[in-house]
């Protein structure tokens, strides 16, 4: 009798017990599904771990880890500068932890490479620069800021030529630049205006005569020079021979340049022409296109037009010489 007594009171302690265990799980599961509405994923994984299985908790914890998942690969997205697919796993899980804050935060991003595209389209360069920084590598936005670094760098050589006084390299670093980058624009006026009246140095115009001549396929250097206060002369290997005047700070004034009648029939008259247009062209500092100085050579020569500041003449030497004379006429 006392053995069955004892048997029944631990049968029901056994009962009362599993009662309590299987009222404290479904208390942290309900608590669990309540968090896990609410959003607050955190506090629900927390409870369905405390359920110990109880239910579908296992389902609730298979898709916290899923979104956990996603939320940490989003983020190495972030990271990785990979904006859109980072948008689109934060799009996916929306309402876990701050993946709405960094929706925004990349629309921001986006937004401000719209900025930049647009204020560069409108050649706002510095307000673009600024735009595309503050975007933080949103698409090309890295490329743009190459693209405006390429036009500082370039207008920086271009101010420093013009602050120098090498008005022809200042000009040339403008026309690089491709764009209306400040005041480019107004510069390359202003250069042009400044060439015009007062000419090429002997050394620029040879330069320039060298590098354009090349550019067009027509090789040529210099032979020799001979450079003095008032004065040059110079050969080329073309056999071209220069000798001009220059004023006190060294710019040309007047300039001939010589062909022999032997010379000049062994390079044929488109041949000849082509110099001439080169020549002429390095005056004005290589401003016009060659094909534009080129095609109206034959109006340049007789004195009608001018390139830079130059007006030209052609004559037949009596020493057996064809002469392209210039003289500088300014503005």
């Amino acid at each position: 009798m006392k053995k069955t007594a004892l048997l029944l009171a631990i049968i029901f302690a056994l009962a009362i017990c599993a009662s309590c265990v299987t009222n404290s799980e479904l208390a942290s599961y309900n608590a669990g599904v309540r968090a896990y509405d609410e959003h607050n994923y955190a506090l629900a994984k927390a409870y369905f771990t405390a359920a110990e299985g109880y239910g579908n908790s296992g389902s609730y914890l298979s898709a916290i880890a899923e979104f956990e998942r996603i939320y940490l690969e989003a983020v190495a997205f972030v990271e990785s500068r990979d904006y859109e697919a980072a948008r689109n796993d934060f799009a996916a899980i929306e309402d876990f932890e701050n993946s709405g804050e960094f929706i925004a935060f990349i629309d921001r991003l986006y937004a401000r490479y719209d900025e930049g595209t647009a204020a560069f389209e409108s050649e706002d360069y510095p307000l673009a620069k600024m735009r595309f920084i503050q975007s933080m590598g949103v698409r090309d936005a890295d490329e743009y800021i190459k693209r405006i670094s390429k036009l500082e760098d370039a207008y920086r050589t271009a101010r420093g030529y013009y602050e120098e006084g090498n008005y022809p390299e200042a000009l040339e670093a403008c026309r690089k630049i491709g764009a209306n980058y400040k005041d480019t624009n107004d510069m390359i006026a202003e250069l042009e205006r400044l060439i015009m009246l007062r000419g090429v140095t002997p050394a620029q115009l040879m330069e320039l005569y060298f590098t354009g001549s090349n550019k067009a396929g027509d090789t040529v250097t210099l032979a020799s020079a001979d450079i003095t206060e008032n004065g040059f002369a110079a050969t080329t290997s073309d056999e071209v021979l220069m000798t001009g005047n220059t004023d006190k700070e060294g710019f040309i004034t007047s300039v001939s340049f010589w062909v022999s009648d032997k010379k000049a029939k062994e390079l044929g008259a488109d041949r000849l022409q082509r110099i001439y247009a080169h020549l002429m062209r390095a005056l004005g500092a290589n401003a016009e296109e060659f094909d534009s100085v080129l095609e109206r050579a034959e109006e340049l020569i007789s004195g009608s037009g001018r390139c830079g500041g130059y007006v030209f003449s052609t004559r037949h030497d009596s020493s057996g010489f064809k002469v392209l004379t210039a003289e500088r006429k300014g503005e």
